[in-house]
């Protein structure tokens, strides 16, 4: 029988009132939310720490829930789809924050590979960010400038768990299954005829990832779906049998550079290629190869294949990372020690 929590832990979704989630019993209440990874962090914070009494807000979409239902020492808040960095205003008012994509807009310092499109949309979400911490500021005269708040990484969205198979046994070398645009706009928006950032990127990477498999028939898959949302919703457990069949996972930029793909991969040890990323503490030094312009991407990959002593070196690298970083065994011993000073992520009770 399973104790009861020492902590409460609740999800606020647009539209609805705020749920406590079963995290021992989970399953995701609706289609659009997808909390496996947070719920397993959840649980090994539960079974492996001392930490008692606190609430956890699970706040999906920060952007239209921008209160929560309570606030205080013992509230700690995980703001989740908030692409726009946006920053809360209630900082001064809980024990802690965890958000992910970060508490402000980032934009790659090179200009190398970047549209027009991809500087406007910076320019969108700047404006956004500046409305949103000038309205925190007003209301709290001043924010606390960091000891409270953390970057978290995505993690993975419906990825199923599929064992990790041999490198070298791997059907492909190269795959991408995903959307190449967000959604399908009116012909009179500016995104129809201009492109999105994400759409720019991925188009390009089409072209590409086409000419390799023009060369190496049968070991490059590329499938598509219409949107991020059916992507979401489509069969998790098609697209985890493939992440594990790959060698070599393209990770391009949606709306924001940061992807669930990047994660993804990263858990089942492929070798990622993917956009620059913006300087959060779980990038830092990890083994993906980020490259500035997809026009680069056959140069880049034959640059791996060339090297199959350091391609392997990569994908053992690429695990590593995700059980020593971003793994929810990882995350969550971070979110212990920001949350309880005396926490011991060594200590044998953390095992």
């Amino acid at each position: 029988m399973v104790p009861p929590n020492r902590c409460t832990y609740i999800l606020c979704t647009v539209g609805r009132e705020p749920i406590e989630l079963d995290i021992f019993n989970h399953h995701d209440p609706f289609n659009h939310v997808y909390l496996t990874y947070w719920v397993r962090i959840f649980q090994w914070i539960e079974a492996a720490t001392a930490l008692s009494g606190l609430t956890f807000y699970v706040v999906w979409d920060f952007q239209q829930i921008p209160d929560l239902p309570s606030y205080g020492e013992h509230v700690v808040a995980l703001l989740l789809l908030d692409e726009y960095c946006a920053m809360p205003h209630y900082l001064n008012r809980v024990r802690f924050v965890f958000k992910n994509y970060g508490f402000w807009p980032w934009l790659s310092p090179t200009l190398r590979g970047k549209s027009l499109v991809t500087m406007l949309k910076f320019m969108k979400d700047a404006v956004n960010w500046a409305g949103h911490y000038a309205r925190a500021a007003t209301r709290n005269r001043h924010l606390r400038p960091g000891p409270n708040r953390l970057v978290m990484p995505l993690g993975y969205a419906r990825q199923t768990d599929v064992p990790v198979r041999r490198f070298d046994a791997r059907r492909y070398v190269v795959s991408f299954l995903g959307s190449v645009e967000q959604r399908r706009y009116s012909p009179l928006s500016p995104q129809a005829w201009l492109g999105t950032p994400k759409s720019i990127a991925r188009s390009v990477m089409v072209d590409g990832l086409q000419a390799l498999a023009a060369r190496m028939p049968n070991l490059v898959y590329l499938g598509s779906t219409e949107s991020f949302d059916d992507s979401i919703l489509s069969d998790g457990h098609r697209y985890s049998e493939l992440m594990a069949e790959t060698k070599i996972c393209l990770a391009p930029r949606g709306s924001s550079v940061e992807t669930y793909r990047f994660f993804e991969a990263m858990r089942q040890g492929c070798v990622i290629i993917c956009d620059r990323l913006p300087p959060h503490w779980f990038y830092e030094q990890c083994p993906a190869i980020q490259i500035d312009d997809w026009h680069d991407l056959e140069e880049t990959v034959d640059g791996l294949l060339a090297d199959p002593g350091s391609l392997l070196g990569l994908h053992l690298k690429t695990l590593e990372w995700w059980n020593a970083i971003c793994s929810e065994e990882a995350i969550a011993k971070i979110m212990a020690s920001c949350l309880d000073p005396t926490f011991d992520p060594a200590s044998p009770a953390a095992h």
